[in-house]
């Protein structure tokens, strides 16, 4: 059976096919009983619309993507999902890259993913300098930095609460009579691991009790924090704190 074409939705619904794509793309108002009318239509003909006609019309494609450091942490898993949820409330769908950490790996996913294949890219990035982001992107592009910050950077950004996290717990600590607390700290390129060491470098600065040897540096991935936690338990440390949950695991 030949496929069903938008005009054969706009004829089994009564309407425009101008109609039928401002119910598909939601470009414009259409009341609900005109809607409904439509969206009976493409279910009893299983219509799907064809998305690189969309593309080439709109200049759009409607796919937004997410360039993560490390989906085997739960962090950036819980991100995809709830980025995944709100773009298909607006119609739009995901694409995930998983660069794990490697810088090279982020710049070939720019590359590729700005070639059209998507309309904009969420970046949780391992870079240190925005201009190395900048550099592998369109002019323009629509881009929105998330959990991280690169030097020089002036994208809009969503962040993490990081220096009041890991002050809290560090107050915890020495409230609980703790004075040789050691922690375990991501890359060093990374403004998470920057913000975070200096929020347990300050507060145990400020408490007196500040020893730079029970710092030791993993890479931010699974299975890198086993060796720091052995050094710093064999270095007497009576309490550990971990620069991020990947790490707190291991």
């Amino acid at each position: 059976m030949k496929p069903a074409t938008i005009s054969d939705v706009a004829a089994y619904a009564g309407v425009s096919t101008a109609t039928v794509s401002h119910v598909i793309n939601k470009t414009r108002f259409v009341s609900e009983a005109t809607t409904n009318k439509v969206k009976e239509a493409i279910h009893a003909l299983s219509f799907t619309p064809n998305a690189s006609a969309r593309s080439f019309k709109t200049g759009r494609r409607n796919i937004i993507g997410f360039i993560a450091p490390d989906i085997t942490n739960s962090t950036f898993s819980v991100m995809v999902d709830e980025i995944e949820t709100t773009l298909q409330k607006q119609n739009y769908n995901l694409i995930v890259t998983n660069t794990k950490e490697n810088k090279s790996k982020e710049i070939n996913d720019l590359r590729t993913l700005s070639s059209g294949l998507v309309d904009g890219i969420i970046l949780a990035s391992t870079l240190e300098e925005y201009s190395d982001i900048t550099a592998n992107l369109p002019k323009g592009f629509p881009l929105v930095l998330i959990d991280r910050i690169p030097h020089n950077s002036y994208a809009d950004s969503v962040l993490l609460a990081d220096r009041s996290s890991i002050q809290s717990g560090v107050l915890f600590l020495i409230q609980k009579g703790y004075h040789r607390i050691g922690y375990i700290s991501g890359l060093k390129r990374l403004s998470t691991t920057r913000e975070r060491l200096k929020a347990y470098r300050d507060i145990l600065i400020e408490n007196d009790i500040f020893i730079p040897e029970l710092i030791k540096y993993a890479n931010s991935m699974s299975k890198s924090a086993i060796r720091c936690a052995q050094e710093l338990v064999e270095a007497g440390c009576d309490a550990i704190i971990a620069g991020n949950n990947i790490m707190t695991i291991d």
